[in-house]
């Protein structure tokens, strides 16, 4: 999504939750009657339970909501539109630059759900990070001015994203025994949207 961004900036490309697009929850049940929160409590049923199924669709429209927040920032970082970051893109993504999202989901509201960005150069072409080779050795120093130069650390809700930016080290690993495929290994550092 992220090359054909670069190749038709014009074009917006967004992740939705399908769940608050078709308003369906036909599943969740009242507490009190036991029928869906979205049925016609009016037959069939011994409570008036209309506005309990209200007040309940709305704590659940509100969780259902919350849990999906990520997707902002996600989005936005999809839609950045810096044309240094695009550039990088066009250039490098032919030759091996890869950029994933990784999602890890969590129950608990106290731990809001992050994505990880992962920015992946092949071996030798992290050059892109440092152009002018001013920081050496250092990747975290290197990466932090790459998200900065193309202006990732500006965008809105950037403060919900993580990001590991590595380059391959031209060794590899298998991710299981018995595997029959070799995974490349990352000379990588995480750096965290929440400073």
């Amino acid at each position: 999504m992220k090359e054909l961004h670069a190749h038709r900036s014009n074009m917006r490309i967004e992740f939705v939750c399908q769940q608050l697009v078709d308003m369906n929850f036909w599943g969740h049940k009242c507490d009190v009657c036991g029928h869906s929160l979205q049925c016609d409590c009016d037959r069939d049923c011994d409570y008036d339970c209309s506005e309990d199924h209200k007040l309940q669709f709305e704590d659940l429209l509100t969780d259902v909501e919350g849990s999906n927040s990520y997707l902002e920032a996600l989005n936005n970082f999809i839609s950045n539109d810096d044309q240094i970051w695009l550039d990088c893109l066009r250039k490098h993504a032919p030759k091996g630059l890869k950029v994933e999202c990784a999602v890890r989901v969590v129950c608990f509201p106290e731990e809001p759900t992050r994505p990880t960005i992962y920015i992946r150069f092949e071996k030798n072409m992290a050059v892109a990070l440092d152009p002018d080779q001013s920081d050496g050795r250092d990747m975290h120093a290197k990466a932090s001015r790459f998200l900065d130069v193309c202006g990732i650390c500006n965008l809105e809700e950037y403060d919900g994203l993580d990001f590991v930016v590595g380059e391959e080290t031209g060794k590899f690993t298998r991710p299981y025994a018995g595997c029959d495929y070799l995974l490349p290994t990352y000379n990588q550092i995480h750096i965290s949207g929440k400073f």
